[in-house]
């Protein structure tokens, strides 16, 4: 059986080394959307899930109208994770009693 590493095969070293990188992007190039806050991103969320908290957890963002996503460092996504949670937890507990 031959080597099929791409070292010693130069017709598959190409395919194999030239490849970009798949997967989460690097997190020390970007800072968090919120306007003022220049710590580093640590999670990307869509901006149709975040549209309805921005008034109540009183932030502003950068480019808003531009982005689809928004990059959150620990503080605003633990902010919004913990409203988040509040309002969901309340929504259940005001349609649990309807009638369909």
């Amino acid at each position: 059986m031959g080597k099929r590493n791409p070292k010693w095969n130069k017709k598959h070293a190409n395919r194999h080394y030239n490849r970009r990188k798949m997967g989460v992007s690097d997190q020390s190039s970007s800072k968090c959307s919120v306007d003022g806050c220049n710590k580093k991103k640590k999670r990307t969320i869509s901006i149709n899930s975040v549209s309805g908290y921005i008034s109540k957890l009183g932030w502003k963002l950068e480019d808003a109208n531009k982005r689809r996503k928004v990059s959150l460092c620990k503080k605003h996504y633990k902010e919004y994770s913990k409203l988040k949670k509040k309002e969901e937890k309340y929504k259940r507990m005001r349609d649990y009693g309807e009638a369909p």
